[in-house]
């Protein structure tokens, strides 16, 4: 039996200390097991990093990671995910919240394809379901014809899968 892949998850924080416990819980308790999350912080001064550290101590799987100088959004994403070790890599944001099963169904469904996304709900700030999906604002592209994208990008990248 082939063993599991291992998904790295890139979670990029910043200033994250309201959310970020509620993300940490819903990634450490994903159904799918071979996981790693490489949290890299862009010189948070709340307690984001304390939190951090903290879920560290206590699942080896979490990597923290502390910039020196603030690198922003997207190049502190760049970073997280040049230190990835798995094969396949998710983006997470710090108020994310993840169903359980997330990387399971997208690690099952991604086959022999690049990148996988799936469809998000929105939620309000205590996690309550406001009944509207991303689908429901705009049109998911599906297929397998990447010069649609060159026009429209309906990817959040908190919904990617992708192969390294």
């Amino acid at each position: 039996m082939n063993p599991k892949p291992l998904v790295s998850i890139a979670l990029c924080t910043y200033n994250g200390e309201r959310f970020l416990r509620e993300q940490l819980n819903s990634i450490i308790n994903q159904t799918y097991p071979a996981i790693e999350l490489i949290a890299v912080d862009d010189c948070s001064t709340d307690s984001t990093v304390a939190i951090l550290e903290e879920y560290a101590e206590k699942h080896p799987f979490i990597h923290v990671f502390k910039n020196e100088a603030n690198l922003g959004y997207i190049r502190n994403f760049e970073k997280a995910m040049r230190l990835c070790n798995g094969n396949l890599i998710a983006l997470s944001d710090q108020d994310d919240i993840w169903d359980l099963c997330k990387i399971e169904k997208l690690t099952n469904a991604i086959g022999n394809n690049l990148m996988i996304y799936h469809d998000s709900e929105f939620v309000d700030q205590n996690g309550h379901t406001l009944n509207k999906r991303m689908s429901d604002i705009m049109n998911l592209y599906r297929g397998d014809e990447p010069e649609a994208f060159i026009f429209f990008n309906c990817i959040s990248g908190h919904s990617v899968l992708m192969k390294k």
